[in-house]
């Protein structure tokens, strides 16, 4: 799989709420990085993600690919417009950058996500237990 397939699939999965079809990109080891839930492993984060999630709404904009070595790069990131529907109904819509690293199985090892999060933040329920 290319990797710009890849991270399509990642995208219509996260908005689907398919945590197994998200996990089964990334490499075991894996670490999601997060400005609402710090650093997690993938799987762990999109757990919680899920249970913190009532619906995803998401419209790519563009896909990125790193410049510092065009043939074999492994690294990639997404910018995409992401409506986030809590699980008490609140909607938080806001432009997401993700930044996409990849091992030569084509397996995600590293995501940072870059957002503004002081208002998702105030209302994820998890954060608040």
């Amino acid at each position: 799989m290319y990797r710009e397939t890849i991270i399509r699939r990642y995208l219509n999965e996260l908005s689907d709420g398919n945590t197994n079809g998200i996990i089964s990109l990334f490499s075991d080891n894996a670490k999601v990085i997060s400005p609402v839930y710090g650093i997690m492993l993938a799987t762990e984060f999109y757990t919680k993600l899920a249970e913190d999630t009532s619906s995803s709404e998401i419209k790519l904009l563009q896909i990125y690919q790193s410049i510092t070595d065009y043939e074999k790069s492994d690294e990639w990131a997404a910018c995409f417009n992401y409506k986030w529907t809590l699980l008490d109904g609140i909607l938080v819509d806001f432009d997401v950058v993700d930044l996409f690293k990849f091992n030569a199985d084509n397996l995600i090892t590293e995501l940072r996500i870059i957002y503004d999060a002081s208002i998702s933040k105030a209302h994820v329920k998890s954060l608040l237990a």
